[in-house]
Protein backbone atom coordinates (compact mmCIF):
# COMPACT_ATOMS: atom_id res chain seq x y z
CA UNK A 1 0.00 0.00 0.00
CA UNK A 2 3.22 2.35 0.74
CA UNK A 3 4.47 2.02 -2.78
CA UNK A 4 1.56 2.36 -4.23
CA UNK A 5 1.18 5.99 -2.74
CA UNK A 6 4.40 7.02 -3.55
CA UNK A 7 4.14 6.30 -7.25
CA UNK A 8 0.54 8.39 -7.47
CA UNK A 9 1.54 11.17 -10.08
CA UNK A 10 -1.12 13.47 -11.41
CA UNK A 11 -1.48 12.87 -15.21
CA UNK A 12 -0.88 16.60 -15.95
CA UNK A 13 2.22 16.85 -14.00
CA UNK A 14 4.57 16.82 -17.25
CA UNK A 15 2.71 19.50 -18.73
CA UNK A 16 4.58 22.01 -16.51
CA UNK A 17 7.37 20.54 -16.30
CA UNK A 18 7.48 20.43 -20.40
CA UNK A 19 6.55 24.17 -20.27
CA UNK A 20 9.69 24.90 -18.49
CA UNK A 21 11.92 22.88 -20.57
CA UNK A 22 11.11 24.86 -23.20
CA UNK A 23 11.67 28.20 -21.74
CA UNK A 24 15.14 27.17 -20.50
CA UNK A 25 15.84 25.67 -24.03
CA UNK A 26 14.61 28.91 -26.01
CA UNK A 27 16.29 31.50 -23.31
CA UNK A 28 19.73 29.38 -22.64
CA UNK A 29 21.84 32.35 -23.81
CA UNK A 30 20.25 34.18 -20.59
CA UNK A 31 22.07 32.04 -17.69
CA UNK A 32 24.83 29.45 -17.89
CA UNK A 33 23.23 27.58 -15.22
CA UNK A 34 19.50 27.48 -17.18
CA UNK A 35 21.57 24.31 -18.84
CA UNK A 36 21.98 22.37 -16.02
CA UNK A 37 18.19 23.28 -14.91
CA UNK A 38 17.16 21.56 -18.28
CA UNK A 39 18.88 18.47 -17.94
CA UNK A 40 17.15 18.03 -14.35
CA UNK A 41 14.15 18.61 -15.66
CA UNK A 42 14.90 15.99 -18.57
CA UNK A 43 15.80 13.48 -15.78
CA UNK A 44 12.60 14.70 -14.18
CA UNK A 45 10.33 13.35 -17.31
CA UNK A 46 12.13 10.40 -17.50
CA UNK A 47 11.06 9.33 -14.25
CA UNK A 48 7.82 10.06 -14.51
CA UNK A 49 7.58 8.25 -17.88
CA UNK A 50 8.37 5.14 -15.66
CA UNK A 51 6.24 5.94 -12.89
CA UNK A 52 3.74 6.01 -15.46
CA UNK A 53 4.74 2.45 -17.59
CA UNK A 54 5.27 0.60 -13.90
CA UNK A 55 6.67 -2.20 -16.58
CA UNK A 56 9.55 -0.19 -17.11
CA UNK A 57 9.66 0.63 -12.94
CA UNK A 58 12.44 -0.73 -10.67
CA UNK A 59 10.72 -3.20 -8.20
CA UNK A 60 10.68 -1.78 -5.17
CA UNK A 61 11.10 -3.69 -2.04
CA UNK A 62 10.13 -2.94 1.74
CA UNK A 63 12.64 -4.51 4.20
Amino acid sequence: MLTSMLLQVHPLTPIPLMMCTEFLTAHAYLDPSFEVKLHELLECLGDLERVKNPVQSPTLSVV
